[in-house]
C-alpha cells in the first residue's frame, strides 16, 4: 500500500515535470515600461508586430450581425482572445466585465471577443455565465490561429485605427494589471 502511493507519487510528479517543461510560456510583450509585473515574455510569433496593420476584416457577431471592416478603422479596438475551458480566461471575466462598462457609451472604443470554442459551446458557455461585455465575434479556432497568428489564451490586443499598438498574453486577473490595461486604453485611445 505504501509502495503504490509512493510510486504514484512519482509518476505525478514526473508527469506534472513533463507537462510544465512542455507547456507554452505564458508571455507578455507589453509595450508600456509600468507593465505591474516581472514577466519572462516573448510574444514575437503571436500577432502582428507592434505598429504594424492588425489584420481586420468583416466579422460576423454571435448575433449574426455583420461588423464590416470600415466601421472598425477608425476605433480603438480592445481584443481578446480566449476559449471556453481556459482557467486564466475564467479569472479575468470580472475584470473584462468592469473594464468594458467602465468605456460603456464610447462611440470611439469597441471591445471584441474571439472565442476559440466552437460556437454551441460558446453560447452555452455565455447561457450558464453570462458574458463578460465584449462583442464576440464567430471565428473558427483555426481562423484565430491563421489571421491572427494566436494560439494561447488569453490573448489581449489594442488597435488604434487598423495599427497594432498594444499586445499581450497574460490573464488581467489582478487590480493592477486591470489599472495598467485600464490606463494603456485611455493612452491609446487619446493618441
Amino acid at each position: 500500500m505504501v509502495t503504490v502511493k509512493i510510486i504514484s507519487r512519482i509518476v505525478m510528479v514526473t508527469v506534472l515535470f513533463f507537462a510544465i517543461s512542455f507547456c507554452p510560456t505564458q508571455t507578455s510583450n507589453a509595450q508600456s515600461s509600468d507593465f505591474p509585473f516581472e514577466i519572462e515574455y516573448d510574444l514575437r510569433k503571436q500577432g502582428p508586430a507592434i505598429g504594424n496593420e492588425f489584420p481586420l476584416m468583416d466579422y460576423l457577431s454571435m448575433d449574426w450581425e455583420v461588423i464590416p471592416v470600415e466601421s472598425l478603422k477608425n476605433k480603438t479596438l480592445v481584443i481578446n482572445i480566449w476559449y471556453v475551458g481556459c482557467k486564466g480566461c475564467k479569472q479575468e471575466e470580472p475584470f473584462l466585465s468592469k473594464l468594458s462598462a467602465s468605456f460603456k457609451g464610447s462611440d470611439e472604443i469597441l471591445f471584441l471577443s474571439f472565442s476559440m470554442s466552437h460556437e454551441d459551446k460558446t453560447r452555452k458557455y455565455f447561457e450558464k455565465n453570462g458574458d463578460f461585455g465584449y462583442q464576440t465575434m464567430l471565428m473558427k479556432r483555426d481562423e484565430v490561429e491563421n489571421k491572427f497568428n494566436v494560439i494561447t489564451s488569453p490573448t489581449h490586443f489594442i488597435i488604434k485605427n487598423g495599427i497594432l499598438l498594444e499586445k499581450f498574453t497574460y490573464p488581467v486577473a489582478h487590480e493592477s494589471i486591470f489599472n495598467w490595461y485600464h490606463q494603456r486604453i485611455i493612452e491609446i485611445n487619446e493618441m
